[in-house]
């Protein structure tokens, strides 16, 4: 089964168009009480064919072509294998994928934009409670002192930006240019404002302040200081 080859909403199948009835995979169905079961073999088999779909809302701040979902998302993910993208409602979106690496790569070289709009992506769930309020970005923290760059104050840290996946101390030179950071995968509540700054409290010692940078920030986000 194919999701994105369903009847488009409002459609009408015809007769031919349904299975047999006598196929022993067929669900039950009972004229008495008006219900059907479906069952194991075919709930395994519709977990399967949707295991390769993300749904997808974007968060309008700024005006945007309904072509552009699909141009510019397909230019910046560069899948190997063929995505299909189908609008199921207002700002929402069914991406199927038909390879598990594509999907899976999008996932993880997220966040994605759409003209400037942050577009937050989640798996195929058969409730369909998508609450899309999570997105993952990577943050970098400038300031830290150098007395303090030990991974379980760098963790404590970026906690503050959301809940961490991943943690690297970055130093070395880009574009002939000294750099010393860390930078951590963090997955971040955009239904709150954005952490700018992190102050780090001393019993002895100066206090601090760690500035944060998004990676991939959209075009409209809201700090706290």
């Amino acid at each position: 089964m194919d999701p994105l080859s369903l009847p488009a909403p409002g459609s009408i199948l015809s007769p031919s168009s349904n299975p047999p009835v006598n196929h022993p995979e067929h669900d039950s169905h009972s004229d008495d009480d008006g219900e059907i079961t479906i069952h194991e073999v075919t709930e395994e088999r519709i977990s399967v064919a949707w295991e390769k779909i993300l749904v997808g809302f974007i968060i309008e701040g700024r005006p945007y072509r309904k072509q552009a979902v699909t141009d510019a998302l397909i230019a910046a993910w560069n899948p190997r294998n063929k995505v299909e993208i189908r609008p199921l409602e207002a700002q929402k979106f069914l991406f199927q994928f038909h390879h598990r690496m594509d999907l899976e790569n999008v996932i993880m070289e997220g966040p994605w934009a759409v003209s400037g709009n942050l577009l937050l992506l989640e798996r195929w769930n058969p409730s369909q409670n998508w609450e899309f309020r999570l997105c993952e970005f990577w943050i970098q923290m400038h300031g830290i002192p150098i007395e303090l760059r030990e991974e379980t104050i760098l963790v404590k840290i970026a906690r503050k930006g959301g809940e961490v996946n991943r943690i690297l101390w970055i130093e070395g030179f880009q574009f002939g240019e000294k750099v010393c950071y860390a930078r951590a995968r963090v997955r971040v509540d955009v239904t709150k404002s954005l952490r700018a700054s992190i102050t780090i409290k001393r019993v002895k010692g100066c206090n601090s302040v760690v500035t944060l940078r998004y990676k991939k920030l959209p075009l409209v986000a809201i700090f706290v200081v």
